[in-house]
């Protein structure tokens, strides 16, 4: 699921942690997209629940997100509805999800037999 935080203000700046080392590690363990009026953090199927929520605690007080006016979430679907809870109860909202569905495809070889046959008398 992807959730979305609207923040009051329009600067693009580069998200960097001020708690240095933990902070760091976490940023890392995720991708972040910085665009002009949003920021997007995404792979986040690398963090444990614990790690989630200390990423979205770091997001949220971050000094370089205050002036980014949407911040997003791509969220794994292996979190449990605790995250989810989580991001609702620090303004987060749903805005997407995304479902995936697989096929396996196979060549099949279809013989098929003429429907009628055309005989010529000579």
């Amino acid at each position: 699921m992807d959730y979305s935080q609207d923040v009051k203000a329009s600067d693009n700046q580069k998200v960097h942690s001020s708690n240095e080392d933990k902070s760091l590690d976490l940023y890392n363990k995720v991708k972040v997209v910085n665009g002009e009026k949003f920021v997007t953090i995404e792979d986040t199927n690398k963090l444990t629940t614990e790690e989630m929520k200390e990423l979205i605690s770091n997001i949220i007080e971050e000094p370089a997100y205050v002036n980014i006016p949407n911040v997003n979430i791509k969220v794994n679907d292996k979190f449990p509805d605790e995250i989810d809870q989580f991001l609702r109860a620090h303004e987060f909202d749903v805005h997407d999800e995304i479902v995936t569905v697989h096929k396996k495809l196979e060549k099949e070889v279809v013989e098929s037999k003429p429907h009628f046959l055309l005989h010529f008398k000579l």
